[in-house]
């Protein structure tokens, strides 16, 4: 079950398993174990867009646009991309072997999971993302400020 919510109104989450994970506006990113009560890490990192994974990484921005994979269940990093610094990325969605991250004049881009390298860029409307992006049935779907609504079947 993935609860992801903006940042600017309420809480960014994400949940796996016992694992509850979220970014605390402009301040940390961490998962808590629902089960056990405790804190299972967190990490200082700044940003105010929802985070998003899954079992095994957990991927999000920080306000400049650094993205990062931290390992789920112990917060490690697993990797970091700075390829698309100052480019108003919004909160990412896991899909396939892909994170996707929207950004401010609508292009999607799709990063390998495993490494954050480049894979694809798709254009929307020209308008920013403007709610965190869902995965129904394998398939991105993104909405724009601009009403527009994408989808995209990865292969």
């Amino acid at each position: 079950i993935v609860l992801a919510k903006r940042a600017r109104h309420e809480e960014d989450a994400e949940r796996t398993g016992d694992l509850y994970c979220a970014r605390s506006f402009q301040a940390a990113v961490g998962c808590v174990d629902a089960e056990r009560g405790r804190i299972a890490w967190t990490k200082t990192v700044g940003g105010n867009e929802a985070i998003n994974g899954d079992s095994e990484l957990v991927f999000g921005a920080d306000a400049s646009d650094r993205i990062t994979a931290w390992k789920t269940a112990t917060g490690d990093v697993a990797w970091t991309s700075e390829a698309l610094l100052y480019r108003g990325l919004g909160a990412p969605a896991a899909v396939g072997s892909s994170v996707v991250f929207g950004d401010r004049d609508g292009t999607l881009h799709w990063l390998s999971r495993a490494k954050g390298e480049a894979q694809l860029r798709s254009t929307t409307d020209g308008s920013a993302v403007a709610v965190p992006p869902v995965v129904v049935g394998g398939v991105l779907v993104v909405v724009t400020r601009a009403g527009g609504m994408f989808a995209f079947r990865p292969s």
